[in-house]
């Protein structure tokens, strides 16, 4: 075990990590999507879905068009570097 120095304070202790923060947090969400359906008689459930409909769609083009896209991308700037070895 090396000397510990005097004049430097020991090191921070560790921070506790919990998932009860997350699960407080999504067990509130529920809560609250729940009440906020059955004040709106079911129409705040509807948004819900339609919002994450959108959502999906929004996910669907990002992963796949944006994948296609760069892979395009890559192949070009590939085929570029090739055809002008000297030229940067």
């Amino acid at each position: 075990m090396e000397p510990t120095d005097p004049r430097r304070p020991p090191p921070p202790p560790e921070p506790v990590r919990s998932r009860l923060s997350i699960l407080l947090a999504l067990v509130l969400f529920v809560i609250v999507v729940a009440l906020l359906t059955v004040l709106t008689l079911g129409y705040f459930g509807l948004v819900l879905f339609t919002a994450a409909i959108l959502f999906g769609l929004v996910l669907f083009h990002y992963f796949f068009w944006g994948r296609w896209l760069g892979r395009i991308l890559r192949e070009e700037e590939e085929r570029d570097s090739d055809d002008s070895p000297g030229v940067r």
